[in-house]
């Protein structure tokens, strides 16, 4: 379905507005939502649906060219998580999935083209750590998305990684997106 192809589209730009006329009833909970604009929906099974997407870019709520009429389908925000081998990979989808999201765990840039969240876990040494996202060509992909705005989070050695340089087991390069270094505590602080 095409946005021209709703009633009285001819006379309101897309918006909150027509939505709302359009969803009155339906979800008493969209009201708390903030949109910002529509979008045709990238996901592959839905390819050429409207959706209103939210103001981080989660599809909210899809508008299905394959039903006659005008249908709400709130969606699960996608989650990618990182996988270059060196993560508490199962743990973390575990918790995705029980606060209502849809993990999608690869190491693959293109798995998460329709993510709107994306997590770098990470267990292990820092300098094996960013050697295997090198290898695995992840680097490109952990500083476009940080760049982008897009809720980025980093989970232990994940976070670890994304500041300037560690001394672990030596002076390593990390990835440089958070100004500092991974430091040792001194041994005079007990923790």
């Amino acid at each position: 379905m095409h946005f021209s192809s709703l009633p009285g589209s001819s006379r309101y730009k897309p918006g909150k507005f027509l939505l709302q006329k359009w969803a009155r009833g339906t979800a008493p909970s969209l009201s708390r939502c903030q949109f910002v604009r529509l979008a045709i929906c990238p996901a592959r099974n839905l390819s050429g649906s409207l959706c209103l997407v939210s103001r981080h870019g989660v599809p909210i709520l899809i508008f299905s060219r394959f039903t006659p009429e005008v249908k709400l389908k709130f969606m699960k925000p996608i989650v990618g998580i990182i996988d270059y081998q060196m993560g508490n990979l199962r743990s973390v989808e575990k918790a995705i999935e029980r606060v209502g999201g849809q993990p999608v765990v690869s190491g693959d840039p293109e798995a998460f083209s329709n993510a709107s969240h994306l997590i770098l876990p990470g267990v292990g040494a820092f300098r094996d750590a960013i050697a295997e996202l090198e290898r695995r060509h992840l680097v490109p992909l952990v500083h476009d998305w940080t760049k982008s705005g897009k809720p980025f989070l980093g989970i232990c050695l994940g976070l670890q990684m994304l500041l300037d340089t560690s001394h672990e087991g030596g002076e390593h390069r990390g990835l440089g997106i958070i100004p500092g270094e991974v430091v040792r505590f001194p041994s005079s602080i007990s923790v």
